[in-house]
Formats: C-alpha cells, structure tokens, sequence
C-alpha cells in the first residue's frame, strides 16, 4: 500500500507526500527490525523535507520529525551517541518554531536515551525540562506521565523521599473527586507504589497504616 502510494505521489511530483510514504514505510521496516532498510527509508524522507524547504507544509517540523525517527531507531539499535544527536537536532528546530509541547516530548525521549545507559544526572536532568514545559503549557496528561518517568527514576536510585514525593504529586493530578482511590489515605497510596517496585516489607507496613 505504501509503495502505492509512494509511485502516485512520485508520479504527480507532491514532494512533501512521497516524504511521508518513505517515514511509513521507514516505520514499516522497523516494525521488523529491518534496520537497514528503515534508516534508509527515513533518510530519504529527510533528504525530500530539506530540499524541498519552504515548498511544504511546516517543512522544519517534518524535518524534526525524521530527526525523532532516526532518533528512535538508532536507540533501539544500540548507537546511543548518533541516537543523541538526532533528538537533540530535533529538539533545536521544535524550538527554534516554538513547539513547546514536541519540545517536551523530545526531552523525554532523550532522557530515556540516558536512562537506560544509567547516566542517572542526565535522565533526571531531562525529565525535569520536559516537566517544566508542561506545567508552563498546563498540560496535565503530560505532567502524570513525565512525573511517572520521574518517580520511577528515583526509585532505581533507591532516592525513595523523592520518589514518593512526586508519586503523590502524580496521584494528586490523576485522581478525580469521583475516582474511589481518591479516598484512600496516603499511606495506602504508597503502599501500592511499594508493591509496583517490589519494596513488599516497606508496602506492607504502609498498607496496615492505612487500615
């Protein structure tokens, strides 16, 4: 389908949407784990969306865009230091168009990249700008996820104040008046967050002081 469509916007010459079956199809080949092919799929893209400039639609934002893409697929593949440069490339543009909310986005991204090299300074680091933005942008479904990435960071430290502080700060957003969980005390609340991280000893106690 995607060659399909490929060939019809190659025939008609709509240069911005033969970029965008070449990202589909680079999603395509990631999907299995055809590395090779899905970095080449996204670079053509690329190529298409820099050279076309000011004749797309938002082309900085597409150019961002494939940026993330190799991003991703360069993280997955292990190559953290190119995966690096390419969401911080993307991370440039969206803010050079002031695209706050991509920008955000691309933050986390880039501190998971560090999170799973254990660079612990720098996934915080991250993880706290992207926060910064979505409470600028009071964007609330942003805030329980970012803080989520956030708690869970410190609970891999074994930082568990911290962890429980911003836990409770999550819980505080996700919980509506109606939720039945909003009535449950603190210390039940964080009694569950305990048995998510396998803390049993320390959940236990927490849950018989919430009886």
């Amino acid at each position: 389908m995607f060659f399909k469509s490929l060939s019809v916007f190659q025939h008609l010459k709509i240069r911005q949407g033969e970029a965008r079956q070449y990202a589909h199809l680079g999603l395509l080949y990631g999907t299995k784990k055809d590395w090779q092919q899905s970095e080449k799929m996204y670079l053509k893209s690329l190529e298409i969306l820099q050279s076309i400039g000011n004749q797309a639609t938002n082309p900085q934002r597409g150019v961002a865009e494939q940026y993330d893409n190799l991003g991703n697929l360069y993280a997955l593949r292990g190559d953290w230091q190119r995966a690096e440069t390419m969401f911080l490339k993307s991370i440039a543009i969206f803010q050079e168009i002031a695209d706050d909310e991509s920008m955000a986005k691309q933050y986390v991204s880039l501190g998971n990249l560090y999170y799973v090299q254990r660079d612990w300074q720098r996934t915080e680091a991250m993880y706290l700008k992207s926060i910064e933005i979505d409470k600028f942008l009071e964007n609330t479904e942003g805030l329980v996820e970012k803080y989520q990435n956030l708690s869970a960071l410190y609970a891999e430290q074994d930082r568990w104040e911290q962890a429980e502080k911003i836990f409770l700060t999550q819980m505080k957003l996700t919980l509506s008046d109606e939720d039945p969980k909003s009535q449950l005390n603190q210390a039940t609340l964080l009694g569950t967050f305990y048995i998510k991280h396998q803390k049993i000893q320390r959940a236990e106690t927490l849950l018989r002081q919430g009886l």
